[in-house]
């Protein structure tokens, strides 16, 4: 058999869709298996434009399926309320196809162990490349409540321009108006790209601007969403990971900033959902908000944020938060000050 009739003879037996169907396994599996779950997403992504219009359809049929797994993966528990048949029926694009799965090998690059945030920037980035952007978006008003954990969507029509950084956006990718249907699934998908990015280029510590920016990005489109576990926690960890941005650098100030705006998310979501995960969410943000209250001389405020992360880290057994909030409460014991800080 001639070399070329090998090639074809392997791509005729290169099923995209259980291709797909087996990297969601493994999405949703362990630690270990999100590597494997992440190359697949990438070379699926590399021949999307190459198949035939019958591969591509049956593909995209599977879309959906992956932007759900995405969604709860990001929340770390089921998401309620499904997307809309409308939703589900507006996927058509190859460039929409390419970018969810650039998204998910993205995320699965920032939460494999360790993580390979490099690779996670790289991804997320082609990922808002390839992505459609029209100029306005038309949807309906959105009314979170935080206190509730409840996402209100009325029947008022708003239009909203198009918000993203400077380099994800030319001419020739800006389209004219979209509608409903797109702009609610849209937001969502920038929402959590952005928010991708600005966790990879935050936690890799590079190019803090870029991912303070990514950050507000990510925040203006999550406010937009539907669900609750999208609208409100998401966007109180993009709070908190642009205080972290903001911390690395130095800028203590705006980093009590971001994590005071994070505080009332996290501390909502772990009252209605208490999980582990969600308690080490607001130990996490009370001891860099106690920590930076500190470095600012603020020291009641500081002794009251820094016991409460040190008792929820006690109650969920995280040592490391233990330790850190332990020392800097003994740093509060040495200062000597005639003003009491009891």
């Amino acid at each position: 058999m001639s070399f070329f009739k090998k090639i074809s003879s392997a791509l005729s037996k290169y099923d995209s869709r259980q291709v797909l169907r087996v990297a969601v396994k493994n999405y949703l599996g362990s630690y270990e298996a999100l590597e494997r779950a992440a190359y697949s997403f990438e070379d699926l992504s590399g021949i999307v434009d190459q198949l035939s219009e019958k591969e591509f359809e049956a593909l995209r049929k599977e879309i959906p399926s992956l932007m759900m797994v995405d969604r709860s993966r990001l929340a770390s528990f089921v998401i309620g309320g499904g997307l809309t048949a409308k939703q589900f029926e507006s996927v058509r694009s190859r460039a929409e196809v390419r970018s969810q799965l650039l998204y998910s090998a993205g995320f699965c690059r920032n939460t494999q162990k360790p993580p390979n945030y490099a690779k996670g920037v790289e991804l997320l980035r082609a990922a808002l490349k390839v992505r459609p952007k029209p100029r306005m978006y038309a949807l309906r008003e959105v009314q979170p409540d935080v206190e509730d954990l409840s996402v209100i969507v009325t029947d008022r029509i708003v239009t909203v321009e198009s918000r993203h950084l400077p380099m994800f956006v030319s001419e020739n990718q800006v389209e004219s108006t979209a509608n409903e249907v797109v702009s609610f699934r849209d937001a969502e998908f920038f929402g959590m790209a952005y928010m991708g990015l600005a966790k990879a280029l935050t936690y890799s510590r590079v190019e803090p601007e870029e991912a303070n920016h990514a950050c507000d990005v990510a925040i203006y489109y999550l406010e937009k969403t539907r669900h609750f576990d999208l609208n409100i926690l998401l966007r109180g960890i993009c709070w908190f990971d642009k205080g972290m941005s903001n911390y690395y650098v130095g800028r203590v100030k705006e980093a009590l900033d971001c994590y005071t705006q994070a505080y009332p998310f996290y501390e909502s979501v772990a009252s209605k959902i208490p999980s582990q995960g969600m308690k080490l969410g607001v130990a996490d943000c009370l001891l860099y908000k106690g920590e930076c209250e500190l470095l600012m001389g603020m020291r009641k405020e500081a002794k009251v944020d820094l016991e409460l992360a040190l008792n929820l880290s006690v109650e969920i057994g995280q040592r490391d938060n233990q330790a850190r909030a332990f020392t800097f409460l003994r740093q509060l014991e040495t200062i000597k000050d005639d003003r009491s800080i009891s």
